[in-house]
């Protein structure tokens, strides 16, 4: 039994996700370092892979991405790219230790020196996340999760597009179970475990969204 949700028609429903994600993870043109040291671009795409906690790797296949954006980047800059990043990731798996504002530092230090063709425009920022929300709502369906267009679904899509991670077993367990009340609370209070300020303003309207609708039933 999974919980009760509150509809909303389709259109509604991406326009709405659309509009939170743009506002909790911000828009970027150019690569930038989250708070945590994460190098990123557009609306929370990060430029490298997490592995687990703390382990990090870089992947060639984020240039195919740039390419189906239209954007070609030579040889020489994707050697750039990759050593930059490169370098990033040997830092932070190297030094898990450091408080978040020093890493972010570095990765700000790093990404000064990326070529000056690696950025995105509007329409390239929409397009990937149109393809970055598809990966989310896939990750949320193969759980097991099925909540139709409504604001319950969306709240666990912006979850999963921020970290896939945050989908984990008590929350899935409590929304197929119907348990709205413990929903909330893994949404609030268990998904920010760096206790970042930043992050817990977005958990408090996340879990605000998903706790004052309790569906049309």
């Amino acid at each position: 039994m999974n919980i009760k949700i509150h509809d909303l028609i389709e259109a509604e429903y991406k326009k709405l996700l659309i509009e939170k994600l743009r506002k909790f993870e911000g828009i970027k043109y150019e690569s930038y370092s989250d708070d945590h040291g994460i190098p990123t671009i557009g609306v929370g795409f990060a430029l490298i892979i997490k592995l687990k906690a703390n382990i990090f790797r870089f992947s060639t296949k984020i240039f195919n991405e740039f390419k189906n954006l239209g954007i070609n980047l030579s040889s020489y800059e994707k050697d750039q790219v990759k050593n930059i990043l490169n370098k990033i990731v040997y830092y932070l798996n190297n030094n898990s230790n450091v408080e978040d504002v020093v890493k972010k530092d570095f990765t700000k230090k790093c990404l000064l020196k990326m070529p000056k063709s690696f950025k995105l425009n509007d329409k390239q920022i929409a397009k990937m996340l149109d393809k970055k929300i598809d990966e989310a709502e896939n990750l949320v369906k193969n759980r097991g999760i099925n909540l139709g267009f409504s604001r319950e679904r969306l709240i666990l899509v912006d979850l999963v597009f921020n970290s896939p991670e945050l989908l984990g077993k008590n929350l899935s367990k409590a929304v197929k179970n119907g348990d709205r009340l413990r929903a909330w609370y893994e949404i609030r209070y268990k998904s920010n475990g760096d206790q970042s300020v930043g992050i817990a303003k977005r958990r408090y309207e996340e879990s605000e969204m998903f706790n004052c609708f309790s569906g049309n039933n």
